[in-house]
């Protein structure tokens, strides 16, 4: 009975041994492959190719443009950095904002927003920034964490656009409606600020200004 008993205790212990094991194995395995994830840092259209540059791109990775799958090859100087659509560019609108990814060996890389089009960022602030009358950008200001909200001070000359598909962080795209000269200011905040009691971190501010000219 006894040696029947320790036979029954051995198997259990072996067998949660085992489980221990293939768990390990397993978080290894899950570590490794999320180390190796192609991962997009950028991309541009240059006439009618669409350029994608990031990291880990393994032979044969595809540029899906909202989902759909592209005709891509690895650029043959840096085929793990840049993958190249030859005519993917001319699918997406001026100024639109489509979610570009890239499957490979490795699985879907993360979503990466890509706006065809002038885009204004935070660097921009103080400048003056010149349009005409029907161009659009859009507005991408990221600064640690702090989320804005813009302000156009004539809206009879620059208006933001409804409706318009905007890549996730941005603060909306932006229509130059009529002559003349006014300016989008912006302030940001962090989340403390609205806790109770607020956080001491200062309150951001940007300000462009901005010139709209007519169509010659």
């Amino acid at each position: 009975m006894r040696l029947k008993l320790c036979s029954i205790i051995s198997l259990v212990l072996l067998a949660a041994g085992a489980l221990y094991f293939n768990a390990g194995a397993d978080k290894v395995h899950a570590t490794t492959i999320q180390s190796n994830a192609s991962k997009i840092l950028n991309a541009r259209v240059k006439g009618k190719k669409l350029i994608v540059t990031g990291e880990n791109f393994s032979d044969g990775a595809v540029i899906l443009i909202d989902g759909e799958p592209q005709k891509t090859k690895n650029d043959s100087d840096f085929p793990s950095a840049r993958l190249v659509a030859k005519k993917a560019g001319k699918l997406i609108p001026s100024n639109t904002g489509v979610t570009l990814q890239v499957q490979d060996g490795s699985g879907v890389s993360d979503p990466f927003g890509f706006f065809k089009g002038d885009v204004v960022t935070f660097e921009d602030g103080g400048k003056t920034l010149n349009f005409k009358v029907g161009d659009r950008f859009l507005l991408y200001l990221q600064k640690g964490g702090y989320e804005f909200v813009p302000v156009s001070l004539d809206p009879t000359i620059l208006k933001k656009v409804d409706g318009v598909e905007i890549i996730p962080g941005s603060q909306g795209v932006f229509e130059a409606q009529r002559p003349g000269n006014t300016k989008l200011t912006a302030i940001g905040e962090l989340p403390c600020h609205r806790s109770i009691p607020a956080c001491l971190a200062p309150t951001l501010y940007v300000e462009f200004n901005i010139v709209v000219t007519a169509v010659e």
